[in-house]
Order: C-alpha cells, then sequence, then structure tokens
C-alpha cells in the first residue's frame, strides 16, 4: 500500500490522522510523513496497514451492500 492509498483509505473511511495514527501505533506526525512516502514503512506498521486494507474492503463491501 501506497501512502497515497492510505490517504484515501482514512479520508473514505472520514478517520481523523490521530485515529489511524492511534490504531497504526505511530504518531500523528509518522502517519502524515508515511501519507507523503517520505518516511519508511516499517514491519509492524506494515502489518497493521493490512489488516487496515483488510478492514477497509469489509466496509466498502457492507457499503455497497447497504445500497
Amino acid at each position: 500500500m501506497t501512502g497515497a492509498q492510505l490517504k484515501a483509505i482514512r479520508q473514505d473511511l472520514q478517520w481523523t490522522r490521530e485515529r489511524l495514527a492511534r490504531f497504526l501505533g505511530v504518531s500523528p506526525v509518522c502517519l502524515a510523513q508515511l501519507e507523503r512516502g517520505t518516511r519508511p514503512i516499517g514491519d509492524r506498521t506494515a502489518r497493521m496497514m493490512r489488516i487496515l486494507s483488510m478492514i477497509y474492503r469489509l466496509v466498502s463491501a457492507g457499503r455497497r451492500l447497504a445500497r
């Protein structure tokens, strides 16, 4: 997942940077750097991003079914 994709997911879920940072276990400043692509993604953060991606797919599927 790229930083741009991470930001797009955050915005689509309407999560604040602080909320997503807490979920990922990083600071809001670190999250901003990840979104801009100026900070490398560590192993733990990469695992949490994969979990976020799965959650996002489930939420998106639920939205489609609710229409």
